[in-house]
């Protein structure tokens, strides 16, 4: 079981970016960073200051070598973990390819069982896919009645809100 956040590196030839996930799933974190020294060092300081020790780097062995040099240098703990969605396979589903995605995605590899995003950042394809990685959907924070219905025809498995009465009366529980 975590318990610290963890990190994930989705590495091209010019950047990598950083997604950082709490113990949860929840995203803390995403930026993207030049696979330069000077990038590498600011990647270090992210991941210091969200108190991460693991990183999961997609192709350590190749575009994601370097990093994985300079974090393991730095102290962390790097594991491979496969790619999460090739180029391939985005165009055969039509999703796009997005960096920040696919770097929370290899945080969630290194064990993380939900997923917990900001309301503004859900979809209904969000939803679909979380669930089609296993991966529990539990959206934050949401107060309107009428989204809380929407979520939940969507298939979110949770609502975080400051209104538990009115969400209960929203999904008729209440």
């Amino acid at each position: 079981m975590m318990t610290s956040p963890v990190a994930g590196i989705d590495p091209h030839q010019d950047t990598y970016t950083i997604g950082i996930v709490d113990p949860n799933g929840v995203e803390l974190a995403h930026q993207t960073f030049p696979t330069s020294a000077a990038g590498y060092l600011d990647g270090i300081e992210l991941l210091s200051s969200h108190a991460v020790e693991q990183v999961g780097i997609e192709g350590s062995a190749s575009w994601g070598a370097h990093a994985a040099i300079a974090l393991t240098a730095a102290g962390f703990d790097c594991r491979e973990v496969p790619p999460q969605r090739s180029a391939a396979q985005c165009r055969a589903r039509r999703l796009d390819k997005t960096d920040a995605v696919d770097a929370v995605a290899a945080a969630v590899a290194s064990g993380c069982v939900a997923v917990n995003p900001w309301d503004p950042c859900v979809s209904s394809e969000s939803i679909a896919r979380a669930h089609d990685a296993g991966l529990a959907v539990n959206v934050w924070t949401v107060d309107d009645p009428d989204r809380i219905r929407q979520l939940a025809e969507w298939g979110a498995d949770a609502v975080i809100t400051n209104r538990p009465a009115v969400a209960l009366s929203a999904l008729g529980r209440g």
